[in-house]
């Protein structure tokens, strides 16, 4: 039996073109690995946190000792302007720069969580209110922050009498070295009245708007500029009466 004969044109049958090479196919491809970021450790982490969390407390204090003074109105001193739980701003850069140590001894802590360990002990530097008073100082008709020794702390009046002034009250009319005093503002009269005192130097006569109100007779009379503790520059609370004070 005879066996085909080959034909080269055949060959073109057996052809084929592989698509990738054969090595490529065989070895799996490799992976690049992405370097692993190093997670902080707790410690660090917590740090950070802390370190936060205190300058936050700082600043905030630095705040409230040099510029502004987040204060409730304690009573209904204020009526006619301000109402018992107003919240209000104090502006305690306006008569000069105040001494960080004011009232240490009163306070029983420092920086708001701090235990003070001066807390009624005795401490000179803490009796000195400036370490630069400016020359502009309070004004008659000022709403300012007093420091008072009673239940209340801080309390809210307004400037009547300057230095070296005569005051005296009679019916709710306040008098001024002999002249009837024109309000500019709102008051509500009433309380008790007052015979002519003087004002001594470097004090201030307040009282409240609400001259009625019986919380008023316990700061009535001369205040301490040192004891003033700022002047009102506006009210944020409740947020229907925000408004701002000159």
């Amino acid at each position: 039996m005879s066996q085909p004969k080959f034909d080269p044109k055949n060959l073109k049958a057996f052809k084929f073109k592989a698509k990738e090479s054969l090595v490529k196919v065989l070895e799996p491809e490799k992976t690049k690995e992405e370097p692993k970021k190093k997670k902080p450790s707790r410690i660090i982490a917590a740090f950070k946190k802390i370190l936060i969390l205190f300058i936050i407390i700082l600043l905030a204090s630095v705040i409230d000792i040099f510029f502004f003074q987040v204060s409730f109105v304690p009573t209904d001193s204020m009526e006619a302007t301000l109402g018992a739980g107003d919240g209000i701003i104090v502006n305690k850069l306006l008569y000069g720069i105040a001494n960080p140590f004011w009232g240490t001894n009163d306070t029983e802590r420092l920086l708001l969580v701090i235990n003070n360990p001066f807390y009624k002990k005795g401490m000179p530097i803490s009796k000195i209110r400036y370490m630069v008073r400016f020359s502009k100082g309070p004004r008659r008709g000022d709403i300012v922050m007093v420091k008072t020794s009673t239940k209340y702390g801080e309390m809210s009046g307004r400037i009547t009498g300057l230095p070296g002034e005569l005051v005296k009250i009679k019916k709710g009319t306040i008098y001024i070295n002999g002249k009837k005093m024109i309000e500019k503002f709102p008051v509500i009269k009433g309380g008790p009245d007052l015979d002519y005192a003087k004002v001594p130097q470097d004090s201030y006569f307040i009282i409240g708007d609400n001259m009625a109100d019986p919380s008023n007779s316990e700061k009535l009379g001369m205040v301490s500029r040192e004891n003033i503790v700022g002047i009102l520059a506006g009210r944020i609370w409740p947020l229907n009466k925000i408004r701002t004070f000159k």
